[in-house]
Formats: structure tokens, C-alpha cells, sequence
């Protein structure tokens, strides 16, 4: 019997033929969709969340600092931005959320502070060390 001459046959032909056309492009979606999700991970940005006790007597030149981190920071080289908080309950806790291309780039940026002495102006405004971490937007 010929194919074409018998509609059920010809029919379960088709259907067969969209199934794999189907299957086909479903299976290289998944795989696109894999690498894609690759290819975001590895641009994923790392956010840094950054909390300081500030000395009472030391809260007004802190807070100067950190105009000037506002303004200055999203210019450096892997910082993509910067949100700066002060803790509505307490006047001398600051809370720093910056936003950076990856976790070495950062890391450099505070290497540099460290050796040109920012970073030991910016702990001398401190009641306590800092406490920091990375983290990933979910």
C-alpha cells in the first residue's frame, strides 16, 4: 500500500514528521537555553554589602565620605553602582550596597584604598570593623 493513497497512513506520517520537527527544535531550544543561561552567569553582576558602626562624634564626616563615595565610586573601572542607606533607627549605622562587574574587581579597588590610606581615614570613622559579604541578585 502506497502512502499517499491511504489517508490514516498518510496522516500518522505527518503526524510523525511534526512530532520530530517538533522534538527536534524543543531539544536545540534546551540547548540554546543552556548556554544562554551560561553566558547570563557569567555576566552576573556581584553585589557587595557593606555595614558600618560609625563613632556618634564621627557621623557628620562620614557622612561627608560618603557623598563623595556616591558620586565617585560608579566611576571606577567594574563598578556598576552604588545605593548608600542610613539606618532610620540608629544615625550612626550605614549600610552600602554596591553593585560591581565581579568580585576581583572589586577586590582591586579595595587593594588600591588600602595602599594609598583611604581605607585607614575611612576605619577611623569607625566604632567597629566593618562587616561585609558578596552576594548574588536572585
Amino acid at each position: 500500500m502506497n502512502v499517499k493513497q491511504h489517508p490514516i497512513a498518510r496522516r500518522n506520517v505527518l503526524k510523525a514528521l511534526v512530532a520530530g520537527v517538533i522534538a527536534s527544535v524543543s531539544f536545540k531550544a534546551l540547548g540554546m537555553s543552556g548556554e544562554n543561561q551560561k553566558e547570563v552567569k557569567e555576566k552576573m553582576n556581584i553585589n557587595v554589602i557593606v555595614r558600618f558602626e560609625v563613632k556618634p562624634e564621627k557621623v557628620a564626616e562620614f557622612t561627608t565620605i560618603l557623598e563623595s563615595v556616591k558620586a565617585d565610586l560608579p566611576k571606577v573601572r567594574g563598578c556598576v553602582g552604588v545605593n548608600i542607606f542610613r539606618n532610620s533607627s540608629a544615625s550612626n549605622k550605614f549600610t552600602l550596597v554596591e553593585t560591581w562587574e565581579n568580585e576581583k574587581l572589586h577586590q582591586d579597588h579595595i587593594a588600591k584604598l588600602s595602599n594609598d590610606g583611604t581605607w585607614d581615614m575611612i576605619v577611623s570613622h569607625l566604632s567597629k570593623d566593618p562587616e561585609s559579604d558578596y552576594f548574588i541578585q536572585i
